[in-house]
Formats: C-alpha cells, sequence, structure tokens
C-alpha cells in the first residue's frame, strides 16, 4: 500500500476522532525552557506525524500495525475506541503568565494552553496500559503545521493558578511523552507520533504553544489514536538488550563446545 492511499485510508478512518477533538478545541502551551533531553515537537509539513529532529532522548517504540484505534471527545463519534471526558476545560496562558484564562474571550497574539484528558476505554482489547498519540494538525481550521509546537518537558508555570477555569483539573505536573514509529509503509513512509502510556481513568495532562495568533475564532484541533503498545523505558530497553546479548553469548559458546567435540 502506497504512503498516499494509506494517508487517505487513515484520515477517513479517524475523522470521527477529528469531530470529537474539533468540539473540544485541544489547545495546549507555554514556551518555557526546553528539555535538555528534547525539543519542541513540530508537526511534520504535511501535518501527519511529527518532524523526528527532537524526539531522540524520548523512550521509543516500534509498529507496523496498520488499524489505529480512534480516541476523541465523549460523544463525538460511535464507534470511538478511547473516549476522552472529565475535564475538557482548557487553561490559556498568556506569554509569561501563570494564570489561567478560559478559552473565551480568545488572546491575541501568541499564547499557550493547557489540556486535561481522562480517558475511559471503551475498546476492550486495550487491557492494561497501552499508548496513546497525538497523529496529526487537522488541516482546514486556518493553522499551518509550522504554527503550533507540543511541549515535550514543560516546566510548571510558578504559581500557576487555575481558578479562572474551575472545570480545569491540575495534577500539578504534566505526563511524560513516548515516542511511536509508525513502521507500516516503511521503508517508503516512516511516521513519528507522540504521545503517552496510559490506562482506563488516566489523567493526563499537557501542553502545546500557538506562535501566531487565535485563527477564525478557533483553537488548533489534533487527531488522537492509540494503540496496544507499551513502550518500554529507557532503563526497561537496556536491560532488554543485555539479556539479549546474554542469549546470544549462550549460543555461541554451546556451538563452539559441539564444535570442539568432534
Amino acid at each position: 500500500m502506497s504512503a498516499e492511499r494509506r494517508m487517505d485510508g487513515m484520515m477517513d478512518q479517524r475523522v470521527g476522532l477529528r469531530i470529537g477533538l474539533a468540539g473540544f478545541a485541544l489547545a495546549l502551551g507555554l514556551a518555557l525552557a526546553a528539555p535538555a533531553f528534547a525539543t519542541q515537537a513540530s508537526f511534520a509539513s504535511g501535518g501527519w506525524g511529527f518532524n523526528p529532529a527532537g524526539l531522540a532522548g524520548l523512550p521509543v517504540g516500534s509498529s507496523a500495525d496498520p488499524n489505529l484505534l480512534a480516541a476523541g471527545e465523549s460523544g463525538a463519534f460511535a464507534n470511538l475506541d478511547v473516549e476522552f471526558t472529565g475535564s475538557t476545560q482548557i487553561c490559556v496562558l498568556a506569554p509569561g503568565s501563570s494564570a489561567c484564562q478560559a478559552a473565551n474571550p480568545a488572546l491575541t497574539g501568541p499564547f499557550s494552553v493547557l489540556v486535561s484528558l481522562t480517558l475511559n476505554v471503551l475498546n476492550e482489547s486495550l487491557d492494561g496500559s497501552f499508548t496513546l498519540m497525538l497523529t496529526s494538525l487537522v488541516g482546514g481550521l486556518g493553522y499551518t503545521p509550522s504554527d503550533v509546537v507540543i511541549e515535550l518537558n514543560p516546566a510548571v508555570p510558578a504559581g500557576l493558578n487555575t481558578s479562572a477555569v474551575p472545570g480545569f483539573v491540575w495534577n500539578g505536573g504534566f505526563t511524560p511523552f513516548v515516542r511511536v514509529r509508525d513502521l507500516y509503509d516503511a521503508p517508503t513512509s516512516i511516521y513519528d507520533y507522540i504521545g503517552w502510556t496510559v490506562e482506563d481513568g488516566t489523567t493526563l495532562t499537557f501542553r502545546y504553544d500557538v506562535l501566531t495568533s487565535l485563527k477564525d475564532n478557533t483553537y488548533p484541533t489534533f487527531t488522537a489514536n492509540a494503540l496496544p503498545l507499551v513502550v518500554p523505558e529507557p532503563g526497561a530497553a537496556i536491560l532488554l538488550g543485555l539479556g539479549l546479548a546474554g542469549l546470544a553469548s549462550y549460543g555461541e559458546r554451546r556451538g563452539w563446545r559441539g564444535r570442539s567435540s568432534d
């Protein structure tokens, strides 16, 4: 399957998801100091997936599964696999501010937004931990991929005040990101997504920056998808690598002893 055909198929599959996130207006940000191990995540030029530059420091997993599961706001689409419930309010921040503002009236100029989502798993195949991902910036709302960036390891604004948005759920920090490499069209096309290791009932918080200003009185909208994949932490990946190295070494030693006995 060509990358173009797969893109068409994926976009068709996620129409309901986009509707959910559009009604929800997923907006997030705050351009504070970037972490030492990763930079801001920017969308690929086509809006689907992210530029791999700056993602190298994140825990990474790979998948060639063609069936990404749909996630979106509760009630937006009948066939969601994961729905977002609980806090669907957003905390809008002006540059340098630590006081949340509601989505309306909108700020002028660049701004940042915090988003909090609580997950309700509807698909029984997602039993236990899995990966929820941001996969694209939805076109048609006036934003280009260069207008929006995701903060991969944002700092908590000092004295953050969320009282102006009473529906916003703040757990005191941000949910760590993981990276998923979509190898379904490899080597023709490889897509990079960013997301989180979650499970049913997880409340996650993240943020992104709008580098221009609000366009058409609409906040940026993303698609989100899920995979029954658990991305290992770097330490676990190292231990796994050592284990495989041990198996290889054992196999070589056993083969040598066999040859020496002939």
